[in-house]
């Protein structure tokens, strides 16, 4: 998809030695194709820099809005429950129960 939509060419994949990339199909395609397999070590998050660090802004993200926008957040929070479906209602949503609809 990256080839064909954005007309460029994935030269590094890097992974976290999870299972699903390192059988042996995964890596004949990524040496078909090309690709360099970089792994980092078991345990250490730092040497993911990029994706640690935007986690990391998403996690500052989150505290900022809870800061300034704390009463919308529980408003919101509360909103999406009441759209979800819960066993306890034969799997309907607490909307539906209350409005009929």
């Amino acid at each position: 998809m990256i080839e064909t939509q954005f007309n460029t060419k994935i030269l590094v994949f890097r992974i976290n030695n999870s299972i699903e990339f390192i059988s042996s199909t995964c890596l004949d395609f990524f040496k078909e194709k090309g690709v360099f397999l970089q792994r980092s070590m078991v345990k250490t998050p730092q040497q993911n820099g990029v994706a640690e660090r935007r986690h990391r802004h998403c996690l500052d993200f989150k505290l900022a809005f809870l800061k300034f926008f704390g009463g919308e957040c529980v408003l919101l929070a509360t909103h999406i429950i009441n759209l979800l479906p819960m066993e306890n209602l034969q799997w309907k949503i607490p909307f539906e129960i209350l409005y009929g609809t």
